[in-house]
């Protein structure tokens, strides 16, 4: 529940989003993420895939360990300059993307 401004300024001090949702309907925090150009580490899931493409870096598993590898793998390629960047990824607004829903909900069944 906090506002706007106190979430930009939570992004802004941030060096990488870690995205680990288990079950995410959409996935708001990459597109934010994305937005301030923060690295993104996020969990495998199809809908951070859709949404992120590849401009993060993904991993599987559901302990620490296997996110704390994760991590580290992503510090060496970070290191290396190899990590994958989200200031490139593709997002719509909230009004596009209540246009794109409206023009899908109107469409006639062929």
């Amino acid at each position: 529940d906090c506002s706007d401004e106190y979430l930009q300024k939570i992004y802004a001090a941030c060096r990488c989003l870690v995205y680990a949702s288990e079950g995410e309907g959409f996935g708001l925090p990459l597109i934010e993420a994305a937005q301030q150009g923060l690295p993104i580490i996020a969990r495998d899931l199809p809908v951070f895939r859709e949404i992120a493409g590849e401009h993060a870096h993904y991993f599987s598993g559901m302990s620490g360990v296997d996110l704390a590898a994760a991590i580290g793998d992503w510090l060496v390629l970070h290191a290396k300059g190899a990590a994958p960047l989200s200031q490139r990824m593709a997002w719509r607004s909230w009004e596009q993307n209540a246009s794109a829903l409206l023009a899908a909900l109107m469409r006639t069944p062929v």
